[in-house]
Formats: structure tokens, sequence, C-alpha cells
């Protein structure tokens, strides 16, 4: 359960005690991933294949896409070891935070939260795919900027769904 309310401080102290007492997330200290992240998701991938199945589509289609919101970097990093390899966040700043620890790992990030169009500079490098566009003038900040520095990032707009 998330609080509400009390602003980001309150939002900190909970994820804090939430990774301090959570048993899959507290007991990940080294960057083996322990069992229980393994079993976690070996059963997602299950599902994505039971669902692949029943609607005539490949698994292999689809893309596990795991949050990483609320957990550190060294846990981030036993996700990835587990063999999920597409990482998202739903704020632009924990990928900030979490790229210098990671950028030796071969994953894909994925903005799956809003972005600001005053973060879209700093944001851009490090993301393969945005999930939010809600805006034109988003849109147009990420082109232009993708211009600027010679890279883009996939986007899915809102109103339309994925590409």
């Amino acid at each position: 359960m998330r609080p509400t309310g009390g602003g980001p401080h309150l939002l900190n102290r909970w994820a804090s005690r939430v990774r301090s007492t959570h048993p899959t997330i507290g007991c990940m200290s080294t960057f083996e991933p322990n069992r229980r992240l393994l079993d976690n998701i070996a059963r997602v991938r299950a599902e994505i294949e039971t669902a692949a199945v029943r609607s005539g589509r490949c698994a292999e289609a689809v893309t596990l896409v795991a949050a990483t919101k609320y957990v550190d970097a060294a846990i981030t990093r036993q996700v990835a070891a587990a063999g999920a390899l597409d990482l998202g966040e739903s704020r632009p700043q924990e990928i900030w935070a979490k790229f210098p620890e990671l950028f030796d790992l071969d994953v894909r990030w994925h903005l799956i939260g809003h972005l600001q169009r005053n973060k879209v500079r700093r944001t851009l490098p490090f993301v393969s795919l945005i999930h939010s566009v809600d805006s034109l003038r988003l849109l147009e900040e990420l082109q232009s900027e993708a211009a600027r520095v010679d890279r883009g990032a996939d986007t899915f707009d809102k109103s339309s769904g994925p590409p």
C-alpha cells in the first residue's frame, strides 16, 4: 500500500521502510538474484506465455518491462541478472541516479511515468522508450532534442497506444 499525501519526504520514508522490511526487497543484499526474485520473474513470464497462447500471439513478441521504482541500484542489478533487461522507471531522476551505477549492464530503460519538458534534455540519452507522451509540446521538445543530439527514443502516444 502506497501512502497518500504528506509530500515527497513521506514517500521516501515509506520506500525506505519497504526496502528494509519487504520479504523480497529487504533480503537482497548481493548482486546475485535471490530465489524469490527468480521465481517471480519466471511466474510473470509463464503468465505472459499463457496469455499469448490464449490470444493467438507469440510470447516472444511481448516485452516484459520490470518496474524498478522504489528499489535501489543494487536490487535493480539483481533484476537484470535474473534476465529482465527492460527496466521501467516512473521518475526520470531515478534513471539519472541509477545509471552511473548500472552503466555496464546491457539493459533498455523505459520511462513509464510522466516526463516534463524541462527534463527532456537530461533524460533522452538514457531511455530507449518513453511510454507516456501526453502533449504535442512534449513530443516537439523530444523531437527537437533528439535531432540536436542525433539520438532518439521510441514513444507511446497516450491517445493512440504503441507505435
